[in-house]
This record gives structure tokens, sequence and C-alpha cells, in this order.
């Protein structure tokens, strides 16, 4: 089991993942202007391990 905690911000998103003890295993940050929604996924070391990008259609 997991959670996921999102904390206030004004432009870029910061989203904690989080074991059921609470300890951050990782996190995702969004991508500064970007139209088709996009985010950077980082490990708990603060290494980028993945990007995900997204599109305006969703079929």
């Amino acid at each position: 089991m997991f959670s996921i905690q999102r904390g206030f911000t004004f432009l870029r998103s910061k989203v904690n993942i989080c074991d059921a003890n609470g300890v951050v295993l990782g996190w995702l940050k969004s991508k500064l202007f970007s139209i088709g929604g996009a985010f950077y996924v980082y490990d708990s070391s603060g290494n980028e391990v993945a990007f995900v990008q997204g599109n305006w259609v969703g079929w």
C-alpha cells in the first residue's frame, strides 16, 4: 500500500509517493508550460527515472 501527498504550489506541482509508513519512495513533478500534460518521475534519491507526456486526444 502507498499514499500520494501533494502540497500547495503556484507553478510546478510536486506530488510525493510514500509507502505505508510514510517514507517517501519518490515523487512526480509537473513540467512547466506543458500543453498536453506532462510530468517527471523521480526516485527517493532525486534521480529522474521517467518522463510521462500526454496529448489533447485521449483516444
